[in-house]
């Protein structure tokens, strides 16, 4: 068994725990911002046409989840879907894309991941992230990154069963993401 610690041993090593304490502190990463509240209306970006394509969004075995919808006059679908993926669209300027795959698990831990691995292997920076809610009342998960000119946000929430869904924005430049066009898709995510 040692002997405690005499007085003066103690009054010389507190000055170095508090050293230790604080610049332990002083090294912490640098808290990003919090993304909260609902999505709104968008703004900026061309006005919505008031015509509206809906998709399906289904589980692996093709039972829907719930849906989306978008403007067809300003976005086209893209062909050739990965796995998972249940729909590609793109602006029609082409400025802007939409991605739209299946998830399971919690909803925050697809877009969690993904933007971790984008910024590990792709030198994406991940600039803000939080919960956030659209018109139907979902919650959604959402990280900001970017990369050079382009930026990226992800967008991910539970719809049944452990199934939910992902919503990758990529425009180039930061203002598109808050568009009329994407949050109109993006409050347009419900259950079914």
């Amino acid at each position: 068994m040692e002997p405690p610690l005499r007085p003066r041993a103690r009054r010389r090593l507190l000055p170095l725990l508090l050293a230790l304490a604080l610049g332990g502190a002083a090294c912490q990463e640098e808290k990003k911002p919090e993304l909260s509240g609902h999505f709104g209306p968008g703004s900026g970006g061309p006005a919505l046409s008031g015509a509206t394509a809906t998709v399906p969004l289904t589980k692996a075995d093709g039972q829907v989840a719930g849906y989306a919808g978008y403007d067809p006059l300003l976005f086209v679908p893209l062909g050739a879907l990965a796995s998972g993926q249940i729909e590609n669209l793109a602006d029609v300027p082409n400025t802007l894309s939409i991605g739209i795959t299946r998830i399971s698990g919690r909803p925050d831990t697809p877009c969690r991941f993904q933007a971790a691995l984008l910024a590990r292997d792709q030198d994406f920076d991940i600039l803000e992230s939080g919960d956030r809610k659209n018109d139907q009342n979902l919650d959604f998960h959402q990280v900001n990154l970017k990369k050079g000119n382009a930026r990226l946000s992800l967008f991910c929430a539970a719809l049944h069963s452990n199934v939910g869904v992902l919503l990758q924005v990529l425009t180039d430049s930061p203002g598109k993401i808050d568009w009329v066009e994407v949050h109109a898709v993006l409050n347009s995510v419900r259950k079914s």
